[in-house]
């Protein structure tokens, strides 16, 4: 059995299903040619800290091949990546690119082309040996960029699970970690350009993501589908207005 461990966002439903539809057909596969030595590969969706811990416990360790952590932000515990075999999809150029919110500040660091990993987990966040990785663009929304991870994600863990892929260790980063991003009001600051707030904009702009704001007075705008015109030098994006609490 392969646990698949994320919050419930359409992105990881998406890989999830990919997943098991591609293993139910490669199962019945082996079915159909007879092969009653290869073992189904099923999957169960883990989606918060209490399944997690209910779920891995050490009676269920001989049962439990590998654990894919996709878009999870809670801590685990070491006790369950000593005893399993844990992988992390991370969004970054490793070795540097660690830590919290790493598209979003990629992104403000003016990174365009990025890699989507597969490593092992360990208690040096973001920092275990590496399985495999994809390139892929940062380009788009946030929305749009998820949707590349998850596909690139879906290769990653078929080609882990299938050939049975050895880690292989990173090298030191030459960066600090990033840190999770904590406010998505766009900073208008006097040095501030048009790309810079629509890149804002942009990285925040996903599902169940809250959106980039500027408060007026009483009122608070929040902004998506951001286009960045290059012709007139304008940002044009819808605007919701709202009462500030």
């Amino acid at each position: 059995m392969f646990i698949f461990a994320s919050k419930n966002t359409p992105f990881a439903k998406l890989l999830f299903n990919k997943l098991v539809n591609y293993y139910h057909l490669d199962n019945n596969n082996n079915n159909d040619n007879d092969n009653n030595e290869a073992e189904p590969r099923t999957w169960t969706w883990i989606q918060n800290k209490k399944e997690l811990k209910d779920t891995l416990t050490l009676k269920n360790r001989e049962k439990i091949q590998k654990v894919f952590f996709f878009h999870w932000s809670f801590i685990v515990p070491e006790i369950i990546f000593s005893n399993y075999e844990c992988i992390v999809i991370h969004t970054a150029n490793l070795p540097n690119g660690r830590g919290g919110s790493p598209i979003q500040n990629q992104i403000s660091d003016n990174v365009v082309h990025s890699h989507v990993n597969a490593l092992r987990m360990t208690g040096d966040l973001d920092g275990g040996d590496i399985y495999c990785r994809k390139p892929i663009t940062l380009q788009g929304t946030l929305n749009d960029i998820w949707h590349v991870i998850a596909i690139s994600s879906f290769d990653l863990i078929k080609s882990i699970v299938d050939l049975d892929i050895k880690c292989q260790p990173q090298a030191k980063p030459t960066s600090e970690s990033y840190k999770r991003r904590k406010d998505n009001k766009i900073p208008f600051e006097q040095d501030a350009n048009l790309r810079q707030i629509y890149d804002f904009i942009r990285m925040l702009d996903g599902n169940n993501y809250p959106k980039s704001y500027v408060e007026l007075g009483a009122f608070r705008l929040e902004f998506s589908r951001a286009s960045y015109c290059l012709d007139t030098s304008e940002i044009l994006c819808d605007v919701k207005i709202s009462k500030k609490d």
